[in-house]
């Protein structure tokens, strides 16, 4: 009998319990033998620290629910991220996309001689999240996992990158970001390989198992797209994971 595989979509930050909760309520509905976390593929031995990792950096969502449950179930808890992750993005700092991107812009818009068209793309890259989503703090786990807010992040993503490549294009203060910029992207698409690469991996391990992947929901798309073309593989992969849609097999 082959694995039941679902893919739950969540968020890292909420200020609100909505995905927690919701989270917890599906973990108790599914009952699954196995938790995949969004964690490097080596921690495998160090689950429950990075966990409490996650919880003091402030972005354990996901993992303080991951812990409450563990309270009343016995699961086993895994790995799938890439291996490596931390290291390289310590290694590798992306300063347009991460801490420094804030700073960056508002010293450049700062600027009399500011091109119009680059405060314009500024504006419309900062309202892309309202404009796909209105208020984070509102969206529940149901609104987050479905084909529908699949498409939805699919093509966020793609404005996201065509704005940002263009706004470092036609700015000459961001063009040295540039080579950085492709480097980040082409590392995420990496990471959405090995993701799918070591679920795959798990369910060759494991078998008559209800499999549990979670994952920040903008991996959500990228994920099911990769397990939908894996050849050779025996699973239920359970895409709307309140039941609408379901597949039973895919291999293509």
């Amino acid at each position: 009998m082959k694995n039941k595989i679902y893919i739950v979509g969540t968020m890292h930050k909420q200020r609100t319990s909505l995905i927690s909760e919701g989270l917890y309520q599906l973990l108790g509905e599914i009952r699954p033998e196995i938790v995949l976390f969004e964690c490097p593929f080596e921690v495998q031995d160090e689950m429950m620290q990075w966990l409490d990792g996650c919880i003091e950096a402030g972005c354990g969502l996901e993992a303080s629910v991951v812990k409450r449950y563990m309270k009343h179930h016995q699961i086993i808890l895994k790995p799938y991220d890439i291996k490596g992750r931390n290291d390289y993005y310590a290694k590798h700092r992306f300063q347009f996309i991460d801490q420094d991107r804030e700073s960056i812009l508002a010293d450049l818009l700062q600027r009399p001689d500011l091109a119009p068209l680059t405060k314009s793309l500024n504006e419309m890259n900062e309202s892309l999240d309202k404009m796909f989503w209105g208020d984070w703090d509102a969206l529940s786990l149901r609104e987050l996992n479905n084909s529908e807010s699949d498409r939805r992040v699919k093509h966020q993503m793609a404005l996201k990158l065509a704005i940002d490549r263009a706004l470092m294009g036609l700015s000459p203060e961001l063009q040295p970001y540039v080579k950085a910029y492709e480097r980040w992207e082409n590392y995420e698409h990496l990471r959405d390989k090995a993701m799918a690469r070591n679920i795959l991996a798990y369910n060759q391990q494991y078998s008559d198992s209800t499999i549990v992947v979670i994952c920040g929901f903008f991996h959500r798309f990228a994920i099911i797209e990769l397990l939908r073309k894996a050849d050779n593989q025996d699973f239920s992969l359970i895409t709307d994971i309140y039941g609408v849609e379901e597949s039973s097999r895919f291999s293509q």
